[in-house]
C-alpha cells in the first residue's frame, strides 16, 4: 500500500499532528468486546462511524469519509485537498472490513481539547487494481471524542 503517495502522504502528516497517539498500539481482544469500555463514551455511535467511514471508503465517497474526519485534521486539510489526496494514486480498494478490538487510550495519551481516544483494531481486505485480495495485517485507526462526537483521526500500519 506504500504506493498510494497521496493518501500515504496525508497520513504522515496526520501523524505528526497527533504525535501523542502515534505510539499506541492495539491489543487484540475477542469478539467485539472493548477495553476500557467504561472509558469510551457511547461506544454504540463509534462503532456505527468506524463502519461508515469504511462504507465511504469502499465506495470511494471521499466527501463522506471527509465529514468523519477530526477537526482537529480538518485544519490542516480543507476538503479539495483531503479528497484529491486519497483518490489519486489509490491502487486499492477496501473489500471487507470488521472492527476486530477497541481499546481506550489513556488520558496522557489524548491531546488537549479531546475528551476521549479510543484504538480501534480493523480486520481489513483490500482488492488491488489487477484483482489480488490481500489481508491487511495489523490496522488500527485511531479516533478522537471531541465535543461529544466520533471522529477519525489516524491510521496505523506494522511498518508505522
Amino acid at each position: 500500500m506504500r504506493s498510494t503517495n497521496g493518501y500515504l502522504a496525508w497520513l504522515v502528516a496526520a501523524s505528526v499532528l497527533l504525535s501523542p497517539l502515534a505510539g499506541e498500539a492495539s491489543e487484540p481482544t475477542k469478539g467485539s468486546k472493548e477495553q476500557g469500555a467504561s472509558s469510551i463514551p457511547n461506544v454504540t455511535r463509534l462503532r456505527a462511524r468506524v463502519l461508515e467511514l469504511y462504507q465511504a471508503e469502499s465506495q470511494s465517497d471521499w466527501s463522506h469519509f471527509y465529514e468523519l474526519v477530526s477537526p482537529i485534521l480538518k485544519k490542516s486539510k480543507p476538503t479539495e485537498t483531503f479528497s484529491q489526496d486519497f483518490a489519486r494514486g489509490r491502487s486499492f480498494e477496501v473489500v471487507s472490513h470488521k472492527i476486530s478490538s477497541i481499546r481506550a487510550l489513556e488520558k496522557d495519551k489524548i491531546p488537549s481539547g479531546v475528551d476521549a481516544a479510543v484504538a480501534v483494531a480493523m480486520d481489513v481486505s483490500i482488492r488491488f487494481k489487477k484483482g489480488e485480495i490481500s489481508k491487511v495485517p495489523n490496522q488500527t485507526d485511531y479516533w478522537l471524542f471531541v465535543d461529544r462526537e466520533w471522529y477519525w483521526s489516524w491510521r496505523g500500519w506494522p511498518y508505522d
